[in-house]
């Protein structure tokens, strides 16, 4: 992945269409692996599959073996979802595969809490010392 900042980021989708606005696979392939730089401690790595239909070579294919339990560390998901959905989906991945590691909704786009100050009386304070000082004058 390369994270990027907004300016780049939009300047580089201007650059991946050509005059008559076509997109090249190469640029199609580049564009999925840009994220802002608020996502850069994420330190994702994605793994693109294509499949054209035609039989994959035996040879040149690097193969690892995994233990996915001990790969993935977290599971972060799309802070856009209800919280209901959020629910749905972190049952459906345990059920499915046993992870058994955190599994966490995103808060990147939530919005702040509500922070109520009371300000009556230091309103009412500084008129007080405002007459204060004007009838002293």
């Amino acid at each position: 992945m390369k994270y990027l900042s907004e300016s780049k980021i939009t300047s580089q989708a201007k650059q991946a269409f050509s005059n008559d606005g076509q997109m090249s696979f190469g640029n199609l392939f580049r564009s999925l692996l840009v994220k802002r730089k608020a996502f850069s401690h994420e330190k994702e790595i994605r793994l693109i599959h294509l499949d054209w239909g035609f039989k994959l070579p035996s040879e040149d294919i690097y193969k690892y073996e995994i233990e996915p339990h001990e790969l993935i560390t977290q599971v972060m998901i799309d802070p856009r979802i209800s919280y209901e959905e959020f629910k749905d989906i972190k049952t459906d991945i345990e059920t499915k595969t046993g992870y058994q590691g955190d599994i966490k909704r995103s808060l990147l786009y939530r919005l702040p809490e509500t922070v109520t100050v009371e300000i009556e009386q230091n309103i009412t304070s500084q008129s007080t010392r405002t007459q204060q000082s004007c009838a002293g004058v």
